[in-house]
């Protein structure tokens, strides 16, 4: 039998490297014959950077101490690098990300993506044909203000003064001047498994802004903030981001970046698969087995298990996920294909014991589904 393994992370306590190894390990326990491909994936946050820039044969490219989403932190900052396509993978997790802070230091009003603008300036500056940057897990609202200013954008204010960078100072922005260089810059793709618009009900930030700490208050000064960056960008540059489809993604920086990079929003599992050569990975194959740390009905609206699910649909290959809780109506996982389900971790026991022994309980429930699939 053949198996393609392409899991997502399970977030905060197993990487999709580590966990296509230990899902590898069961089924080679029972089927020691079997013909098994790992394909670990990511969706545009944590960790997206390296694991593509390895499956496509190259690596990470270390800058250096960079500011990080918070005044005062720094962090390790690099980005993905493929030499042969003279490639950059830009991660906004990477200098700007939400992992990178507890709970009780996330600043919404204050927090910066100016870090991964130092990253995007130095595959800039090293002379990269393409960059794609990747939206996933930011800890900003900032509509890619500070990643703007690090690479060399002006934002005035009434009085003619340069802003700092951050949601605080997205409602004063009355003009914005482009650096010198701007037209000269390689082709940037943004990957983002949102289509949320910039403002609005569903927009940054109604539908983010709380997981990043921001209040009642807040999230209506950071929504007005970001509608006013829109009229500015469109006054003074003539795009209308507004609108745009995925313009919401990590903090508005989807928006920003079209702004400001003339970048183009893609769809990133759809990307990312296409890169790997997915559909050829599946020839042949039996069971294509996937997961992520939680599987909910929104893991199938732009996430890696949309994408899996269709590919799995498309090649005529059986479908089964292990995820840490499984929250997923029955319709949801019914209508995406998914012949097998296992949660890892006992219904009954807490998160906290479920997070410490997540290696344990995935080995377990990669055992089941094993045994499920030789049955």
């Amino acid at each position: 039998m053949k198996f393609v393994l392409a899991f997502d992370s399970f977030k905060g306590t197993i990487d999709s490297p580590r966990v296509c190894s230990i899902v590898e390990e069961c089924i080679k326990s029972k089927l020691p014959e079997a013909e098994i491909v790992k394909l670990p994936l990511a969706d545009g946050g944590e960790n997206t950077a390296s694991i593509l820039a390895e499956a496509l044969g190259g690596g990470m490219k270390i800058v250096g101490n960079v500011p990080g989403p918070v005044d005062d932190m720094k962090v390790m900052g690099g980005y993905g690098n493929i030499p042969d396509e003279r490639t950059a993978i830009v991660e906004t997790a990477v200098a700007s990300g939400i992992a990178l802070l507890d709970p009780e230091e996330l600043e919404p009003m204050k927090s910066s993506t100016f870090g991964t603008g130092v990253l995007l300036r130095d595959a800039l500056k090293s002379g990269y044909k393409k960059i794609y940057l990747t939206l996933g897990g930011s800890a900003t609202n900032d509509g890619g203000m500070g990643a703007a200013v690090a690479l060399g954008w002006k934002f005035l204010d009434k009085k003619g003064e340069k802003l700092i960078p951050c949601a605080e100072s997205l409602i004063k922005v009355c003009k914005v001047i482009p650096p010198k260089s701007f037209e000269l810059w390689p082709p940037v793709k943004c990957l983002c498994d949102v289509t949320n618009p910039l403002c609005g009900e569903n927009g940054a930030a109604y539908v983010f802004g709380p997981q990043k700490g921001a209040g009642v208050e807040q999230i209506k000064q950071i929504d007005s903030g970001l509608k006013n960056l829109a009229e500015v960008v469109k006054k003074d540059l003539g795009k209308d981001i507004l609108d745009i489809p995925g313009a919401g993604a990590a903090g508005g920086f989807g928006g920003g970046a079209v702004a400001f990079l003339n970048a183009e929003l893609v769809p990133g599992i759809d990307t990312i698969m296409e890169w790997l050569d997915f559909d050829k990975h599946l020839e042949n194959a039996d069971w294509l087995l996937t997961g992520e740390g939680c599987l909910d009905d929104t893991s199938f609206q732009g996430k890696v298990l949309s994408g899996i699910s269709k590919a799995a649909a498309k090649n005529d290959v059986k479908l089964a996920a292990i995820a840490g809780r499984v929250k997923a109506s029955c319709s949801s996982l019914t209508e995406a294909g998914v012949e097998i389900v296992e949660a890892s971790a006992p219904s009954m026991i807490p998160d906290s014991m479920a997070l410490a022994n997540a290696e344990e309980f995935l080995k377990e429930a990669a055992l089941r589904v094993t045994e499920r699939i030789i049955q």
